[in-house]
């Protein structure tokens, strides 16, 4: 039977309960939450019981409760570190340098706060190591990362032989007791602890003298409590026989009476000890109220936050902001998540924080510092373009030291790939940043210097973007800026020796696991909340995302040294405790909403198993009747429909743009090349944001040599060859020769490098890269290549080399005439036997097969493109020069030349009857006419008004497309 009771939060049953038994003066009571949160919510729930004013009780976190009772004060994670460290070197045989411990350090670091949480003999389990035997040989607790520490420490070790390492492992921990109990003693001299050791020393105290001396208020309350440690089940104990304690326990009988449920291993205990104050009646929710559960599969984590905002729109009719929590189990989904938030939801509050790693200020210190390791490396002061560019882009130097842009385009423009410091030390600006950091202490300084500088233009200027993020970037200025100095501070306290690529490794890692807290109003509006942060908290409508196998439980596996059987053993935490623990959040979270969606990734990549996480299938199998439960499958796409074809119609000042381009009576010296027709033909909407817009892609320079550059480059080595024999007949004998001379052969490919590569003048030597002596061998290859193929040609004289060739067109347009020259800079013109051959170079792509001419002006996947060209120019020569046969060529040189250099071409007249009917093109003359039909009327849809400028159909045409993030046909 349903109960329609109204809902009712577990902090408002509990606000109830005292403010019955207290009235409006609870200041006798001290409430103790696990954590502060809590607090916040409890306190708004008390303001709305009474209408008058109230007495507020005295609210205090566990870890504070324990804090107040202490003279220690509990140290920065970095110092505890550091100290260890010390006190480690000292007992261990092997030595350790920071860098190398700073894992281990962690992981032993938890472990010793783990024993003394839970008030191990640790006299007694490190000794019990060596009475472990033949156990320990498996190693199966160890994760990799651990194995892979063990291997450095023990250089032999390996987990195959894990039985070789026993007496290592055995006596590494006979040193253990000696640097837990010293590294305590050195803690205490200097007033200082860690939460375990300052939670034990409390409770050892308190149990010497009166069981509850020191603590004064008449009444603890604790408040929604689940797994305790020992040292917190000391202190209810002490307090609950001196009669100060009263506890309320938050749970549900749906999984607390059910033994088979691990959400209620530990609260069943802990009631059976501690008494809740609230009656069972109160925690019947599962079984008495209706309850709506809708699961969700998603194809990726993206798809997840995208249908959320369609999600909260909907819920948004029936909920307000308050009532709605929005959970995610895998918090690396919190920026998409913010993204899709909808402009229906007025209030927002963020529990979880910001990853500082996706702050600007972030990425620039670790673009500074991968220039540092850079340098480092090689000892020296040198800076290289592919390190140094990242660094001159970031926003942040770009928005503070505006030539930076300007010093990119020297270095690209010029090929600049290993600038002096003179160069980037212009303007003065740009000296803050480039400097070599010798020593760890001017390392420090420089980083600090630096953050500094963009927190000081930061702060004055205020940026034109999201408030939200504004905010939280200059927050994450600020954190990082305290950060660095802490660090440098405990270096200093600590006399720490270490390298320079030690502290910038040990940067990194400290800076990788800060997060930014969002500022805004706790209790007010929709919360957006991690996981574990929904303790004691309840919603009317709950959206957990990535409910995963892996990611709920977290897979995480122990990170300790102690094995499983011995932290079971001696009541230390466990998997099995952290299982329980998410257990029972994640069934506590459920308990008193009323609507609750679960979404899941179903996608199997990384470390996503794809799978719904087993509490998901549990809740199915288990669930009682008034619980209705949907499925739901959604596609990674379905709010976002894919992009139509985008059509821009032509402008009146888009035709008088093109005029200007091309119109020879306006313009005489642009020439309508054969690339922009294809450009054209391949995709006009390309064509319109290059020729048209004269959009433009920001040039990269890269110690790889790309297509394009590899072609201008074996150009221009051909050329400085043949130029040197102009007018000469070449024979076979000749060409034959000269392909064998290699000397000749490399310095023709380094002046062309020289040039179209490094621009630099031919008399400067060459530093070439590995990559590009690699690339030097292939074009001299293929340039011995190509003499060879020309000796068995030969005899032949050079007529041309790269010269301009180009032939007037008329188009008639519904404004007028428009007059261009269409043409280009062919490659090559040799002359043999009344012949000219126009020589076309191609050094990537395959050899040319027949086509029809309608078809190289057609739109389509096997377009044969280039043929536009060398048809182009033959047509052009030949009108040039009517005493000549014009024969077009084309030669690809990383193919095996043979007969290649003939164009096929397929006529409709010559193919009835005819299997692949195609015949070389010997005299251009016999082909003119119709190309240049075909042109002319390619052209004038250029010019055309009615005719649209369109995305291609074909992505093909996209893969290495300048503007394809702006149009979007391939994503």
């Amino acid at each position: 039977m349903e109960n329609n009771a109204p809902f009712q939060s577990f902090l408002r049953m509990v606000a109830e309960d005292l403010y019955k038994d207290y009235g409006n003066d609870l200041s006798k009571v001290t409430v103790v939450f696990p954590n502060y949160r809590s607090r916040l919510f409890f306190n708004n729930q008390l303001a709305e019981i009474s209408d008058q004013p109230i007495w507020s009780p005295r609210y205090t976190s566990i870890k504070d409760l324990f804090l107040s009772h202490s003279q220690e004060q509990i140290a920065d994670p970095m110092k505890l570190i550091c100290i260890l460290h010390s006190i480690y070197n000292q007992y261990v045989e092997r030595k350790e340098s920071f860098d190398e411990f700073y894992f281990w350090g962690e992981i032993l670091l938890s472990d010793f706060d783990d024993v003394d949480k839970n008030l191990v003999n640790a006299q007694m389990l490190f000794s019990n190591i060596r009475d472990m035997g033949e156990q320990i040989d498996t190693f199966e607790h160890l994760s990799d990362e651990q194995k892979e520490y063990l291997t450095r420490f023990f250089q032999n070790f390996s987990p195959e032989k894990s039985s070789q390492l026993k007496e290592h492992f055995i006596q590494l921990w006979d040193s253990l007791i000696n640097v837990y109990s010293h590294f305590k003693e050195k803690l205490r001299e200097e007033g200082l602890a860690y939460e375990g050791m300052l939670y034990r020393d409390v409770i050892e105290q308190a149990t010497k003298g009166d069981a509850a001396e020191g603590f004064d208020a008449p009444k603890y309350a604790f408040v929604g409590f689940n797994v305790l440690n020992e040292c917190e089940t000391a202190l209810f104990k002490l307090l609950d026989r001196a009669g100060k304690a009263i506890f309320y326990w938050d749970y549900d009988t749906f999984y607390t009476d059910n033994n088979k449920n691990e959400a209620g291993r530990f609260i069943n205990k802990n009631k059976e000890m501690f008494p809740n104050k609230l009656p069972k009646s109160l925690f019947e929710e599962f079984s008495l109220k209706g309850k709506e559960i809708t699961l969700v599969s998603a194809s990726t984590e993206n798809a997840q936050a995208r249908y959320l905002n369609r999600y909260l729109q909907e819920a948004k009719k029936s909920y307000k902001d308050s009532d709605i929590a929005v959970v995610l189990c895998n918090e690396g989904l919190l920026l998409p998540v913010l993204h899709s938030i909808p402009d229906c939801i007025k209030d927002t509050n963020v529990t979880m924080g910001f990853p500082l790693t996706q702050t600007p200020i972030y990425s620039l210190v670790i673009n500074l510092l991968d220039m540092q390791s850079e340098m480092q490396l090689g000892k020296k002061e040198s800076y290289r373009y592919k390190v140094i560019a990242p660094l001159l882009r970031h926003p942040y130097v770009r928005t503070t030291i505006p030539q930076a842009d300007e010093l990119i385009k020297k270095l690209t423009q010029n090929r600049i790939f290993y600038p002096s410091k003179e160069i980037l030390s212009d303007p003065p600006e740009l000296s803050l940043l480039f400097k070599w950091a010798e020593t760890p202490d001017s390392l420090m300084e420089w980083l600090l210097d630096i953050v500094r500088f963009i927190a000081s233009y930061h702060g004055e200027k205020q940026e034109s973007q999201d408030p939200l993020y504004e905010d939280l970037y200059k927050e994450a200025v600020f954190r990082l800026f305290t950060q660095l100095n802490r660090l440098r501070t405990v270096i200093t306290e600590e006399e720490m020796e270490m390298t320079t690529h030690t502290l910038i490794r040990l940067i990194k890692r400290l800076l990788s696991s800060i997060t930014i807290p969002f500022k805004g109003e706790p209790v007010k509006g929709m919360q957006i909340m991690g996981f574990l942060e929904t303790r004691n908290l309840d919603f009317k409508n709950v959206v957990l995302l990535s409910v995963n196998e892996g990611k709920l439980p977290n897979s995480g596996k122990e990170s300790s040294f102690i094995p499983h059987s011995l932290r079971k053993g001696y009541g230390m935490t466990t998997i099995d405790h952290k299982n329980s623990l998410y257990a029972y959040y994640f069934y506590r979270l459920l308990q008193r909403a009323e609507k609750v969606t679960m979404l899941y990734n179903t996608a199997t990549e990384g470390a996503n198993r794809g799978q719904m996480s087993r509490f998901m299938l549990q809740l199915m199998v288990e669930k009682s009747d008034n619980i209705h439960i949907n499925m739901l499958d959604i596609r990674s796409d379905l709010p976002i429909a894919k992009p139509d074809t985008i059509q821009i119609e032509k402008t009146e000042e888009d035709i008088k743009l093109l005029k200007a381009r091309f119109d020879s009576s306006q313009n005489g010296q642009n020439i309508l090349s054969p690339s922009a027709i294809n450009c054209y033909v391949d995709c006009s909407l390309r064509f319109y944001f290059k020729y048209v817009l004269r959009l433009k892609a920001e040039e990269e320079l890269s110690e790889e040599v790309d297509s394009s550059t590899f072609g201008s480059i074996f150009h221009k080595a051909a050329e400085l060859f043949y130029k040197k024999h102009l007018n000469k007949v070449l024979s076979k004998e000749f060409l034959e020769k000269e392909a064998l001379n290699q000397k000749m052969l490399e310095a023709l490919v380094d002046e062309a490098f020289q040039t179209e590569y490094f621009n630099l003048d031919p008399s400067k030597k060459i530093e070439y890269t590995g990559k590009q002596l690699l690339y030097r061998k292939v074009e001299i290859d293929l340039l011995r290549k190509l003499l060879k193929a020309d000796a068995e040609y030969a005899p032949f004289s050079i007529y041309e080399l790269e010269k301009e060739h180009y032939e007037t067109i008329s188009i008639d347009t519904s404004d007028g005439k428009v007059v261009l020259k269409v043409g280009g800079i062919v490659d090559r013109i040799d002359l043999k036997e009344g012949i000219l051959r126009t020589v076309d170079y191609k050094t990537s792509g395959k050899a040319t097969k027949a086509a029809t001419l309608e078809s190289i002006f057609e739109q389509g996947e096997d377009r044969e493109r280039y043929l536009v060209q060398v048809l182009l120019y033959a047509m052009v020569l030949a009108k040039e020069n009517p005493q000549y046969v014009v024969r077009p060529s084309l030669l690809f040189v990383t193919k095996q030349i043979d007969n290649e250099a003939n164009v096929l071409i397929v006529r409709e007249s010559e193919m009835a009857g005819k299997k692949n009917a195609s015949s070389p093109v010997e005299n251009i003359n016999d082909y003119a006419a119709e190309y240049r039909e075909l042109l002319t009327a390619t052209i004038a849809k250029i010019f055309d008004k009615k005719e649209p400028f369109r995305q291609t159909i074909f992505e093909e045409s996209c893969a290495y497309c300048d503007f394809k993030n702006i149009c979007r046909k391939r994503s």
